[in-house]
C-alpha cells in the first residue's frame, strides 16, 4: 500500500467530521528569530556547568510549558542534575518528560508569573527539582511498533504495555495526526495523553476513527475503540462511546497502532444537543505554551551553540530518502569575519555560517561546529542530531529540492559513508541529469566496498560505472567498460539484467573496439535466449548496424524489418525526413550537439530502417566532425558511400570524409577519395570546395 503524507491524509479526515482548523505541528523558531534574552541575571544554581536561557510565548490560560533543550551530553543521563529557576530566582517545579534520541531533553515546567526562565544542568549531585504533573496539552510518544496483533483491545493494550524503542514526543494541536511526526510513517505505535476540559456536565459521546488499531479512554475507562487493521472508515462516529463526565479536566488516553500504508488519528466527540461527531479541537484541550531556548551560558557568559531541524526530505521512487537538515548557529555574537567549521558525523564538512546537510540515511550524528571569531578565539558546540524521515516534511517541490541537493552533494568527499549511503548517493545521481562522473565516483567506491557475496548488487554498480562512462573518448576506458559488462554478465543471475549488460558490451565491441564479430556475438545470444520484447528488439538492431557498416545492406533490412520499423514508403520516408531531420540540423546549426545526438538515437531506434537510407548517418557525421571525433566520421561517410544505395548524400559524405582525413594529416589518402568524388559527381558543388586542397 501506498504511504500517504499528512496533507494528503488530513483533507480525507476534514470530510469525514466536517470541520477542524490549526491541527498542523509548528514547525521550529529558529534562535535568533527568538525575543532576545533579558540582561544576564545573577547565577542561581551554585554547582552548575551550565544554563540555558527559555522565554515563554505565553498562551492565555496555560498553567505550564513545554521546552526542547539540548545539553551538549553535560547532563545526567535521566535529567536528574536540571534545576529550573525564574528571572527571580524562585524555583520552578518541572518534570522531564522524554530524554533523546541523543542529548534531547523535553521538559516541562510549571509557570509563574515570569516570562524567562533559566534552565541549570551539569551539576552531579544535585538537590532534584520539585516534581509537577502536567495537567495540560496534548503530549504525543510514538514508538516502533513491537511484533502482534492488535485485533482485539486486549491485544493492542498488551502491544502497549510492550513499547520500548521510542522515536520522538512532543505537544500536538489535538489528536489528528496523518503521519508519524517523530518517525517513520509505518510500523509505529502512537500513545496521546490529552487533558480535556469539560465546560458543564452532561452526557459526552467519543468516537475514534484511525487508520489501523485504536482506542479511546476517558480518566482510564474504554470509551470507543477500533481495533484491526483497517482503513479510516468510521466516518459517521460509528466507532463510538458515552460517558458521563463532570464539569471539570478530564484524562484523555488514546493508543494507535500502525502497520502500513495511509495514516490517521482522530479523536472525535458529540457534546450534549449536538446532532453530529467533529473532531475535538485544539481549544477543547488545557492549553500548554511553548517556550524556546535563545542562549547558552557558564559561568563567564554566553557559550556558542546551534539549532538543527529538518527541512526538506528528498524521497526518490522506490530509493532511500534523502534527509535535509538545517543549521544554525546561536547564542554568541562572532562577527561578520568569523570562520565555520561544521563537522557532521559523518565525514562530511562545512565552512557555511548555517549550510543545509544532506544526510543519507536515518541516523544519530555527531555535530561539532568549531568558530573562530573576529579576535582569534576558538569555540565550539557539539550535539547528537537526529535525521529521520518525517513524512510532513517531504519536498513539495521534488525539481527545485533537487536541484538543491545535487549542488550539496557534489561536494561531498564520501571518504566514511557507509554502503548503504553509498549506494543511495549514487541512485540519486544516476537519476538526475549531467552527473556521469559523480556516478562513476561513486559506482567505483562501491565496486571497493560491497563484498563478491553480493553479486547482484555488484552487478548493478559494474553496470553504472560502465554506462556513466558511455562518452568516454579514452581505450583504455572503453576497455575497462567492456570488462565490467563482461563480469556483470558472469556474475548475475537475473535474466535482464545479463541480457542488458551483453547487449552493452556488444555497443563497446562495435561502436569503440572495432570488433564486429564479438558484438554479433553479444546480440545473437540475446535474441536467442528470449529476453523480453525491448531488449530482443534492440538485439536485432545492434545485428542490422554491424551488418550496415560492414557493407551488407541486404541482411541489415532484414534485421531492422524484424526490429519493427514504419512502412518504407516514399511518403512516409519524407515525412521522417521533414520531421526528425529539419528538428536534427536545427540543433547542429544552433552547436547543440549533445540534443543533436539525442534526437538521432531516438528517430533511429522508432525507425531502425532510416539508417538504409542515409540520411540519419549524414547528420551523425555532420555532429561528429563538428565534435572533432574523426575516426566517427569516417565510419559513417564510408558507410554512405559504399553501402548505402541513396545517391543524395553521398558528394556530402565524401566532403566530410575527405575533411577528415585532412585534418589528421592523410594528405594521400584524402587525394584518393577526392579523385573519386570528382569523377563520380564532377559538377557537385563539394569539388570546388576542395579544390583548393589538391591543386
Amino acid at each position: 500500500m501506498l504511504r500517504n503524507l499528512c496533507n494528503v491524509a488530513r483533507p480525507r479526515l476534514l470530510v469525514a467530521f466536517f470541520m477542524i482548523g490549526g491541527m498542523a505541528g509548528e514547525k521550529r523558531v529558529w534562535p535568533e528569530e527568538r525575543t532576545p534574552s533579558p540582561p544576564t541575571v545573577e547565577w542561581t544554581a551554585r554547582l552548575a556547568r551550565r544554563r540555558a536561557i527559555a522565554e515563554v510565548r505565553k498562551v492565555p490560560e496555560a498553567p505550564g510549558a513545554y521546552v526542547e533543550f539540548f545539553s551538549g551530553e553535560l547532563c545526567e543521563p535521566n535529567g536528574q542534575d536540571i534545576s529550573i529557576f525564574d528571572e527571580k530566582g524562585v524555583r520552578a517545579p518541572h518534570q522531564v518528560l522524554s530524554v533523546g534520541p541523543g542529548d534531547r531533553f523535553l521538559i516541562t515546567l510549571k509557570l509563574s508569573a515570569a516570562k524567562t526562565y533559566y534552565l541549570y544542568y551539569g551539576q552531579p549531585g544535585t538537590t532534584p527539582s520539585p516534581q509537577w504533573n502536567p495537567e495540560c496539552g496534548v503530549f504525543l510518544r510514538t514508538y516502533r511498533r513491537p511484533s502482534g496483533n492488535s485485533n482485539t483491545v486486549a491485544e493492542l493494550e498488551t502491544m502497549v504495555r510492550s513499547l520500548r524503542q521510542m522515536f520522538g514526543s512532543g505537544y500536538r494541536a489535538a489528536i489528528f495526526d496523518g503521519c508519524n511526526p517523530y518517525g517513520p510513517s509505518d510500523d509505529y505505535a502512537s500513545v496521546y495523553t490529552a487533558y480535556l476540559r469539560i465546560p458543564k456536565p452532561g452526557l459526552y459521546s467519543f468516537a475514534t476513527n484511525s487508520d489501523d488499531a485504536s482506542a479511546l479512554y476517558l480518566d482510564g475507562k474504554l470509551i470507543a475503540d477500533y481495533p484491526g487493521i483497517h482503513q479510516a472508515s468510521a466516518t459517521r462516529g460509528q466507532r463510538s462511546g458515552d460517558v458521563f463526565l463532570k464539569e471539570g479536566v478530564h484524562v484523555l488516553s488514546y493508543y494507535h497502532v500502525e502497520y502500513s500504508g495511509p495514516q490517521a488519528t482522530t479523536a472525535a466527540w458529540k457534546r450534549p444537543g449536538e446532532e453530529f461527531f467533529t473532531p475535538i479541537p485544539m481549544e477543547a484541550y488545557v492549553p500548554i505554551s511553548p517556550c524556546v531556548v535563545t542562549a547558552i551560558e557558564d559561568r563567564r557568559g554566553r557559550v556558542l551553540d546551534f539549532s538543527s531541524q529538518i527541512d526538506e526530505i528528498y524521497v526518490p521512487e522506490g530509493a532511500a530518502p534523502l534527509i535535509g537538515v538545517e543549521f544554525k548557529p546561536f547564542s554568541l555574537t562572532l562577527g561578520e569575519k568569523a570562520q565555520f567549521l561544521w563537522d557532521f558525523g559523518d565525514g562530511e564538512r562545512s565552512s557555511e555560517k548555517s549550510p543545509t546537510h544532506i544526510y543519507l540515511s536515518e541516523r544519530l550524528s555527531p555535530v561539532t561546529l568549531t568558530v573562530q571569531d573576529e579576535e582569534n578565539r576558538r569555540h565550539s558546540a557539539s550535539h547528537y542530531v537526529y535525521s529521520v524521515h518525517l513524512e510532513e516534511r517531504n519536498t513539495t517541490n521534488p525539481e527545485k529540492t533537487r536541484e538543491t541537493f545535487e549542488e550539496i552533494l557534489r561536494g561531498y568527499t564520501c571518504q566514511r559513508l557507509t554502503p548503504d549511503e553509498l549506494e543511495t548517493l549514487h541512485d540519486f545521481f544516476a537519476a538526475g541529469q549531467d552527473n556521469e562522473a559523480q556516478t562513476s565516483a561513486v559506482a567505483a567506491m562501491l565496486l571497493k566496498a560491497v563484498a563478491v557475496d553480493q553479486p547482484e548488487r555488484r552487478a548493478k554498480f559494474l553496470l553504472s560505472w560502465a554506462d556513466a562512462n558511455r562518452k568516454s573518448k579514452s581505450g583504455d576506458v572503453q576497455k575497462q567498460r567492456a570488462r565490467c559488462y563482461e563480469e556483470a554478465v558472469r556474475i548475475t543471475q537475473n535474466k535482464r539484467t545479463k541480457a542488458r549488460a551483453l547487449l552493452d558490451l556488444g555497443d563497446v565491441q562495435f561502436r569503440f573496439l572495432g570488433n564486429g564479430n564479438a558484438a554479433l556475438a553479444c546480440y545473437r545470444t540475446v535474441a536467442n535466449e528470449n529476453a523480453d520484447k525491448e531488449l530482443t528488439r534492440r538485439s536485432m538492431i545492434g545485428q542490422g548496424d554491424v551488418c550496415l557498416l560492414s557493407g551488407d545492406l541486404l541482411t541489415a533490412r532484414k534485421f531492422y524489418e524484424q526490429a519493427g520499423v514504419l512502412p518504407e514508403h516514399e511518403r512516409g520516408a519524407e515525412a521522417l525526413r521533414t520531421s526528425y531531420g529539419n528538428l536534427i540540423e536545427g540543433y547542429i546549426k544552433q552547436k547543440e550537439f549533445d540534443a543533436a545526438i539525442e534526437a538521432i538515437e531516438t528517430w533511429e531506434w522508432k525507425y531502425p530502417m532510416i539508417k538504409t537510407r542515409g540520411y540519419s548517418l549524414i547528420l551523425r557525421s555532420r555532429t561528429a566532425f563538428a565534435l572533432g571525433s574523426m575516426g566517427e566520421v569516417q565510419k559513417y561517410t564510408s558507410c554512405i558511400i559504399r553501402t548505402i544505395e541513396e545517391e543524395s548524400f553521398k558528394p556530402e559524405a565524401y566532403y566530410l570524409l575527405i575533411s577528415s582525413l585532412l585534418r589528421q594529416g592523410q594528405n594521400a589518402v584524402a587525394a584518393g577519395h577526392y579523385q573519386a568524388l570528382k569523377e563520380s559527381y564532377p559538377r557537385d558543388p563539394h569539388v570546388e570546395l576542395l579544390r583548393r586542397f589538391f591543386p
